[in-house]
C-alpha cells in the first residue's frame, strides 16, 4: 500500500483522487470502520458514564468503562466487569436481583456521604470480587454496602478505604452467615460488620 493510500484511509476522504481509485480507497475506508464497529461491539463496551443496560432477561455481561455510572440491576445474574473502572456515585447504585461485580472502585461523593454506595434488597444475592470502595475527606462514615435482611453478599479481596472513621464496612441486619467476607482490606474502617469473615461457601 503507498503512501497515498495510508492518508486517504487515515482521513477519510481521496484528498482530491478521482474516478475509480477514490472509489476504491472509500469502500476500503467503509471496510475498516465497519470492523473498528464490529470489534468494539463484540467486546462489549460502554460508553463513558453510560448507564448499565440490561437487554437480556438473564445472564447480562457488561463491561464498564473507565468511567462508570451508579446502576440499578434488575435482572438476574448480570455481571459488571470494571475496565480500569470508577464510578464517582453521585446516588447509590442497587441490586434488586443476584449479581456479580469484578474490578471496580467505587468513589463517594458528597452526595453519597451519608448513605451506602451499594444496596443489595429484595432477596438478592451479590458478589462482589476484587472492588476498592473509597471515602474520601468530608464524604461522611457511612457503611460502603447495605445488605437488607433476607439478601445475602460474598465479598472477596475488596479494599474498603475511609479517610475519617468509617464505623462499618457493611451495613446488615440478617443473619450474620448471610454475608461473607474473604481475604478483604480495611483502612480507616473500625469494624466489617455485621458479618462472618470466612472461607466457606453460601449456598
Amino acid at each position: 500500500m503507498g503512501a497515498k493510500e495510508i492518508v486517504s484511509i487515515v482521513s477519510g476522504s481521496g484528498e482530491g483522487d478521482t474516478g475509480i481509485y477514490a472509489g476504491l480507497v472509500e469502500s476500503q475506508n467503509r471496510r475498516i470502520r465497519s470492523g473498528y464497529h464490529s470489534l468494539i461491539g463484540s467486546i462489549g463496551l460502554s460508553r463513558s458514564n453510560a448507564p448499565a443496560e440490561e437487554g437480556e432477561s438473564i445472564f447480562n455481561g457488561i463491561n464498564v468503562p473507565n468511567e462508570g455510572s451508579t446502576f440499578s440491576l434488575e435482572k438476574p445474574h448480570t455481571r459488571l466487569h470494571g475496565n480500569v473502572t470508577t464510578i464517582e456515585q453521585d446516588k447509590q447504585s442497587k441490586a434488586s436481583q443476584d449479581c456479580y461485580m469484578t474490578g471496580i472502585l467505587f468513589k463517594a461523593t458528597t452526595a453519597t456521604s451519608e448513605m451506602p454506595l451499594i444496596h443489595i434488597t429484595d432477596g438478592a444475592r451479590a458478589v462482589i470480587t476484587d472492588c476498592i470502595f473509597y471515602r474520601g475527606d468530608g464524604q461522611g462514615d457511612a457503611p460502603f454496602i447495605e445488605v437488607e435482611a433476607g439478601s445475602s453478599a460474598i465479598i472477596i479481596g475488596c479494599a474498603f478505604i475511609g479517610t475519617g472513621t468509617v464505623a462499618n464496612a457493611v451495613l446488615h441486619a440478617g443473619v450474620i452467615t448471610q454475608v461473607q467476607i474473604v481475604g478483604c482490606s480495611g483502612r480507616n474502617v473500625t469494624a466489617f460488620g455485621a458479618l462472618t469473615t470466612t472461607t466457606a461457601s453460601l449456598l
